[in-house]
Protein backbone atom coordinates (compact mmCIF):
# COMPACT_ATOMS: atom_id res chain seq x y z
CA UNK A 1 0.00 0.00 0.00
CA UNK A 2 1.46 3.34 -1.00
CA UNK A 3 1.77 6.38 1.54
CA UNK A 4 -0.04 8.54 1.82
CA UNK A 5 1.36 12.17 0.23
CA UNK A 6 0.88 15.06 2.41
CA UNK A 7 0.92 18.74 1.22
CA UNK A 8 2.09 21.55 3.34
CA UNK A 9 1.58 25.73 2.33
CA UNK A 10 4.80 27.61 2.40
CA UNK A 11 4.73 31.36 1.61
CA UNK A 12 6.91 32.51 -1.18
CA UNK A 13 8.00 35.12 1.09
CA UNK A 14 10.49 32.18 1.93
CA UNK A 15 12.46 32.96 -1.00
CA UNK A 16 13.07 36.18 -0.32
CA UNK A 17 13.59 35.81 3.87
CA UNK A 18 16.37 35.76 5.34
CA UNK A 19 16.63 32.14 5.50
CA UNK A 20 18.13 31.88 1.34
CA UNK A 21 20.92 34.09 3.30
CA UNK A 22 22.65 30.59 4.55
CA UNK A 23 23.23 28.07 2.29
CA UNK A 24 20.61 25.51 0.44
CA UNK A 25 20.81 23.22 3.00
CA UNK A 26 19.91 24.84 5.99
CA UNK A 27 16.87 26.28 4.13
CA UNK A 28 16.20 22.24 3.39
CA UNK A 29 16.44 21.60 6.46
CA UNK A 30 13.74 24.45 7.32
CA UNK A 31 11.35 22.98 4.91
CA UNK A 32 11.31 19.69 6.23
CA UNK A 33 11.14 21.25 10.11
CA UNK A 34 8.00 23.29 8.64
CA UNK A 35 6.37 20.10 6.92
CA UNK A 36 6.84 18.18 10.03
CA UNK A 37 5.83 20.90 12.38
CA UNK A 38 2.47 21.08 10.72
CA UNK A 39 1.15 17.70 11.66
CA UNK A 40 2.19 18.89 15.66
CA UNK A 41 0.83 22.24 15.31
CA UNK A 42 3.89 23.78 15.57
CA UNK A 43 6.09 21.63 17.50
CA UNK A 44 8.78 19.40 16.29
CA UNK A 45 11.01 16.39 17.15
CA UNK A 46 14.40 17.01 15.24
CA UNK A 47 17.49 14.36 16.33
CA UNK A 48 20.45 15.62 14.00
CA UNK A 49 19.58 11.66 12.15
CA UNK A 50 15.92 12.35 11.66
CA UNK A 51 16.18 15.86 10.20
CA UNK A 52 19.78 15.06 8.21
CA UNK A 53 17.23 12.46 6.51
CA UNK A 54 14.01 13.98 6.42
CA UNK A 55 15.89 17.17 4.46
CA UNK A 56 18.53 14.60 2.66
CA UNK A 57 21.34 16.61 4.04
CA UNK A 58 24.61 15.49 6.01
CA UNK A 59 23.94 15.37 9.77
CA UNK A 60 27.10 17.33 9.90
CA UNK A 61 24.48 19.98 7.72
CA UNK A 62 21.48 18.80 10.13
CA UNK A 63 23.41 19.83 13.02
CA UNK A 64 24.83 23.37 11.45
CA UNK A 65 21.32 23.85 10.33
CA UNK A 66 19.82 23.42 14.01
CA UNK A 67 22.19 25.77 15.06
CA UNK A 68 21.57 28.92 12.59
CA UNK A 69 18.08 28.27 13.26
CA UNK A 70 18.26 28.75 16.94
CA UNK A 71 20.37 31.39 17.05
CA UNK A 72 19.32 35.03 16.49
CA UNK A 73 18.34 37.07 13.24
CA UNK A 74 18.83 40.65 13.68
CA UNK A 75 17.71 41.25 9.80
CA UNK A 76 14.86 38.28 10.45
CA UNK A 77 11.21 40.42 9.50
CA UNK A 78 10.29 38.79 12.91
CA UNK A 79 11.83 39.62 15.93
CA UNK A 80 9.77 37.39 18.62
CA UNK A 81 12.61 35.95 20.20
CA UNK A 82 15.17 37.79 18.30
CA UNK A 83 14.37 36.12 15.40
CA UNK A 84 14.96 32.70 16.59
CA UNK A 85 13.48 30.73 14.45
CA UNK A 86 13.42 27.39 16.35
CA UNK A 87 13.17 27.47 20.48
CA UNK A 88 14.14 23.96 21.83
CA UNK A 89 11.51 22.40 24.29
CA UNK A 90 12.49 22.67 28.08
CA UNK A 91 12.61 18.85 29.03
CA UNK A 92 12.13 17.36 26.10
CA UNK A 93 15.43 16.35 24.12
CA UNK A 94 15.44 17.41 20.45
CA UNK A 95 11.82 18.88 20.55
CA UNK A 96 11.47 22.43 19.49
CA UNK A 97 8.78 25.28 19.26
CA UNK A 98 8.55 26.91 15.30
CA UNK A 99 8.55 30.96 16.71
CA UNK A 100 6.27 31.82 14.06
CA UNK A 101 3.92 28.59 13.67
CA UNK A 102 0.72 30.76 15.03
CA UNK A 103 1.20 33.26 12.89
CA UNK A 104 1.71 31.17 9.93
CA UNK A 105 -1.32 28.88 10.92
CA UNK A 106 -3.54 32.25 10.73
CA UNK A 107 -2.13 33.64 7.14
CA UNK A 108 -2.84 29.94 5.86
CA UNK A 109 -6.38 29.91 7.24
CA UNK A 110 -6.93 33.49 5.41
CA UNK A 111 -5.71 31.93 2.30
CA UNK A 112 -7.80 28.77 2.88
CA UNK A 113 -11.04 30.96 3.51
CA UNK A 114 -10.22 33.01 0.21
CA UNK A 115 -9.61 30.03 -1.80
CA UNK A 116 -12.78 28.18 -0.42
CA UNK A 117 -15.15 31.50 -1.06
CA UNK A 118 -13.92 31.50 -4.62
CA UNK A 119 -15.02 28.36 -5.26
CA UNK A 120 -18.49 29.04 -3.45
CA UNK A 121 -18.48 31.97 -5.96
CA UNK A 122 -17.29 30.04 -9.31
CA UNK A 123 -20.41 27.23 -7.98
CA UNK A 124 -23.23 30.22 -7.52
CA UNK A 125 -22.23 32.19 -10.95
CA UNK A 126 -24.31 30.62 -13.65
CA UNK A 127 -22.35 29.50 -16.98
CA UNK A 128 -21.97 31.31 -19.68
CA UNK A 129 -24.49 30.22 -22.90
CA UNK A 130 -22.43 29.45 -25.76
CA UNK A 131 -24.99 30.81 -28.03
CA UNK A 132 -25.02 33.95 -29.45
CA UNK A 133 -27.98 36.44 -28.98
CA UNK A 134 -29.69 37.49 -31.67
CA UNK A 135 -30.32 41.19 -32.16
Amino acid sequence: MAAMVQYMVVSDGILDGTIADHPPFVTRAWLAILFDAEKLRGRVHAPVRKLANRAKISNDEAATSLAVLQAPDPLSSSQAHEGRRLLPIVGEENWYTVVTWEKHAEEREVFFHRLRQQRYSKKKTPPQSLERKSE
